[in-house]
């Protein structure tokens, strides 16, 4: 009996190895459920601090270096030559935007080998209109008749899709356990939380501020990042005894264990470089409430106002000291949008949805190729 052999795929993505958050997290997901069943997946790390990574399955490892962004521009960086190289054995390419770097090996792959492109965009980049409307444009001659997946609604509306053959919707997920299973920390009986890379568009700095205002309520910030420094800074300036800053990696257990215990999550960003949102996704598992901003991204579908979370301004200080002190003061209404956000998260966002609606894709295209 002939052995049918494994579908061959190349998925390229920013994901970091050693990075078991974000955008990372799921595509480890996709990978994983892409090799377990029958498909030999090739892995394009656009962007790779180290290559320690041990994945089920026919998975072959390439790019093992991070790529030069400046050289990647060119259409000769190696960058380009091995991503373009590493498609020629592939029946399907997926490509995870935004990495505009890579474009020219795309080009070469959807014009001149002639694969079928599946694009998935997680995010946009931000910067002036202008420079969003030549991005937005050259994007769509790029992966011209290529098949595009955004992450939310929000998302595909700010995109132009003339010129995709088709779209599609598919959110991102975490998966569905829910249990913090090591009791690691001493932490105090109340408190809101905020968990994250501590950068600027994460808008911490207005937790800061609207915690000077809350004297009475405590907050634990956990994680590092570039401005590590500047909010220990600004916390010991203050003298803000209410705030806890967990300045460091924080683990997978004790981010369960974290996010279980709080009153509710904080999610303050303040630009739309925040694409998606998912810790949103993880306080919902856990039941939470959600403080979050109105931005023109994926992240008020996550999580909508009224329904699983209170909603406010970006940059105003003082309108999330109000949605602080409103939940804070009552825990039944916080505990009410909690179970809105859990089952709008099993009706949404399950890992089994997720992974289905890419395996109908995928094999759609694939079935397309074989009519060609």
């Amino acid at each position: 009996m002939k052995i049918a052999k494994p579908r061959k795929l190349l998925i390229h993505s920013n994901y970091h190895p050693d990075n078991n958050g974000g955008i990372e997290l799921v595509v480890r997901l996709l990978i994983n459920s892409l090799s377990i069943n029958d498909y030999e997946v090739t892995c394009f790390f656009g962007d790779n601090k180290n290559s320690n990574i041990v994945i089920d399955g026919h998975v072959n490892h390439i790019s093992r270096r991070i790529l030069i962004k400046v050289a990647g521009a060119c259409i000769l960086s190696w960058g380009n030559v091995k991503f373009f190289l590493s498609s020629l054995r592939s029946e399907l390419v997926i490509f995870q935007e935004p990495y505009p770097s890579l474009w020219p090996a795309v080009l070469f792959i959807r014009y001149f080998l002639r694969k079928r492109v599946i694009v998935l965009v997680h995010a946009n980049p931000v910067s002036y209109q202008w420079v969003m409307r030549l991005y937005n444009n050259l994007r769509s001659i790029v992966f011209s008749g290529a098949v595009c997946v955004a992450t939310s609604p929000n998302l595909l509306s700010t995109i132009n899709t003339g010129k995709f053959k088709k779209t599609y919707i598919v959110p991102l997920c975490i998966p569905q356990a829910s249990e913090s299973k090591v009791k690691s920390l001493k932490l105090p009986p109340r408190y809101a939380f905020y968990i994250g890379r501590i950068v600027q568009y994460k808008g911490i700095k207005f937790i800061i501020e609207a915690a000077t205002t809350l004297p009475d309520i405590t907050f634990i910030l956990a994680g590092d990042g570039p401005l590590s420094n500047f909010i220990s800074d600004e916390i010991n300036l203050k003298q803000l005894k209410n705030i806890i800053f967990l300045n460091r990696f924080v683990t997978e257990a004790e981010k369960l264990e974290l996010i279980e215990n709080c009153e509710f999550v904080l999610f303050p960003s303040i630009s739309e470089n925040e694409a998606f949102g998912l810790v949103q996704l993880e306080a919902m598992r856990f039941r939470k409430a959600i403080i979050n901003t109105y931005l023109n991204s994926g992240v008020n579908y996550v999580a909508p106002d009224s329904d699983c979370a209170v909603t406010v301004e970006r940059c105003n200080a003082n309108s999330l000291a109000d949605a602080i002190k409103y939940l804070w003061t009552n825990p039944d209404h916080s505990k009410s949008l909690g179970e809105n956000g859990f089952n709008r998260f099993q009706s949404l966002f399950s890992e089994i949805s997720f992974v289905n609606s890419w395996q109908r894709i995928i094999l759609d295209n694939l079935l397309e190729n074989n009519q060609k």
